[in-house]
C-alpha cells in the first residue's frame, strides 16, 4: 500500500511540477501589464477620433474643392484651347505670307531675266 501511495504522490509532483513551467512568471506577468493600453489611454485616443459631425464637415470641404477644382479646370481647358486656335491662325498667316514671297521673288527673277 505505501507503495500505491508513493506512485500516487509521485505522479502529483510530477503534475505539480508541469503545471507551475506551464505558469507565467511574474516577471512575465509585469511586462504583459506594462505593454496593457490603461483606462486613461483609451479615453485619450476616443476622444482623438473623429466624430460623426467632423466627417461631415470634412465631406462637405471636399466636394466644395471638387466644385472649385472642376471650374478650374473648365478655364484652364478653354484658355489651352483659345491657344491653340490662336497658333492655328498665325500659322495660316504665315503660310500666305510664305506664299506672297515666294510669288515676289519669282516675278523678280523673271523681271532681272528680262532685262
Amino acid at each position: 500500500m505505501e507503495e500505491k501511495v508513493f506512485d500516487l504522490l509521485e505522479k502529483l509532483y510530477i503534475e505539480v511540477q508541469e503545471m507551475k513551467s506551464n505558469m507565467a512568471t511574474k516577471d512575465e506577468l509585469r511586462s504583459l501589464e506594462s505593454n496593457m493600453v490603461t483606462k486613461d489611454e483609451l479615453r485619450g485616443l476616443e476622444s482623438s477620433m473623429a466624430t460623426k459631425d467632423d466627417i461631415r464637415k470634412l465631406e462637405s470641404s471636399m466636394v466644395r474643392m471638387e466644385n472649385e477644382i472642376k471650374d478650374d479646370i473648365k478655364c484652364l481647358y478653354d484658355g489651352y484651347k483659345q491657344c491653340i486656335e490662336g497658333i492655328y491662325t498665325v500659322n495660316k498667316k504665315l503660310d500666305k505670307l510664305t506664299d506672297k514671297v515666294e510669288n515676289q521673288e519669282i516675278k523678280l527673277q523673271v523681271l532681272k531675266s528680262a532685262k
